[in-house]
């Protein structure tokens, strides 16, 4: 999106209705990584959900400032999408789905590759998917025009695979209790290179010039550095930076952004800090970006960032974009409000592509 201002943005917003095959391989990964310099906390469960119920597609628009929602596509679990120009790419549950967006108002299928267990995440890479579901890799071939063909499937890690970040030829892979790096320039093979411990409860992994930062919003908060520089040997350089919860964070050149909850809960508030030197984060700006009222939360639950423009889905009160050309002078320019049935979850996903197309995944 090149023009920035107040006018409405065209977009399309994936709020879907929330509600072992490989026993017996060798992992990629050992268990027994370097563990974070503080104390790891119990074991967590998580609870699988019904993958396949169904609700109708809807195609209701609904307009606010500088934001328009054209539709809505799911009747899965739906935690990641990414966009290119004529597709989106959807963990709808169990199923890999590569929608047709190229009429936004009437969405179609145009492959679609199932899996044994829930999808957490995708990212795609030239001509290759590459998502996990439980502790599994998968990378798919999505070229042809019919459903995606597998070309690779490894199980990872004994825990659940989160989240995936891609930085060509390096794939980080953030676990439960971990995060794995992979070199995947041979994607039917891909490499372990090395891994280290992280607490159960890190939300989201960002990368920038092999250095990993690492948010928690749980019974940990702020975000920690880990330095990735030798994928070999991954070493924890900092850590504890801001003591609020942060869900997620996006990095713009040597900036790094942090959306949290402010004071009072109805408070969205932005943090910029410097990243240049990874090892002397500083803090540059905070503002709040705007305030809602009491009975509106304004808890961020993914964040994304596309040129100078930042994009927050919150919990509550819908997705916001910002611009953030200026890190000292953040401006609202849309909002599109959250509908009183859609639930969005802790973690969820954002994508966007060069025609203006924004893509929720939650």
């Amino acid at each position: 999106m090149k023009r920035i201002g107040l006018e409405i943005f065209s977009g399309l917003i994936l709020l879907l209705f929330i509600v072992g095959d490989l026993c017996g391989q060798v992992y990629l990964a050992p268990s027994d990584f370097p563990p974070p310099p503080f104390e790891l906390n119990s074991d967590s469960s998580v609870t699988d959900v019904d993958h396949r119920f169904k609700v109708d597609q809807t195609n209701r628009v609904s307009t606010d400032t500088g934001l328009t929602k054209t539709g809505s596509w799911g009747w899965g679990y739906c935690q990641s999408v990414v966009l290119n120009e004529t597709h989106a790419f959807i963990g709808n549950g169990r199923i890999i789905q590569k929608l047709n967006i190229s009429d936004i108002k009437s969405i179609g299928i145009d492959g679609e590759f199932e899996t044994p267990d829930q999808v957490t995440s995708i990212v795609v890479y030239d001509d290759l998917l590459y998502a996990t579901y439980g502790g599994t890799l998968l990378v798919v071939d999505i070229s042809g025009e019919g459903n995606p063909i597998q070309v690779s499937r490894n199980l990872v890690s004994p825990s659940l695979n989160k989240s995936i970040i891609l930085k060509y030829p390096y794939l980080y892979i953030l676990t439960w209790r971990s995060i794995i790096i992979l070199d995947v320039s041979d994607p039917s093979n891909p490499l372990y290179l090395g891994g280290i411990g992280a607490l159960e409860h890190v939300q989201s992994i960002v990368v920038r010039d092999g250095f990993i930062y690492l948010c928690y919003a749980g019974f940990r908060t702020g975000f920690d550095v880990v330095d990735a520089t030798d994928p070999t040997k991954p070493l924890y350089i900092n850590w504890g930076i801001n003591l609020r919860p942060v869900p997620d964070f996006a990095i713009k050149d040597s900036l790094l952004f942090v959306a949290v909850q402010g004071s009072g809960n109805n408070k969205l508030q932005l943090t910029s800090y410097d990243i240049s030197n990874p090892y002397a984060i500083t803090e540059l700006h905070t503002d709040t970006i705007a305030t809602e009222a009491d009975s509106y939360g304004v808890y961020p639950s993914s964040i994304t960032l596309r040129d100078s423009l930042l994009y927050i889905v919150t919990v509550d009160s819908g997705i916001y974009a910002v611009n953030v050309g200026d890190p000292f002078n953040p401006v609202l320019v849309g909002k599109v409000w959250r509908e009183a049935t859609v639930d969005v979850p802790w973690e969820s996903e954002l994508s966007t592509n060069s025609g203006n197309i924004l893509a929720a995944a939650t």
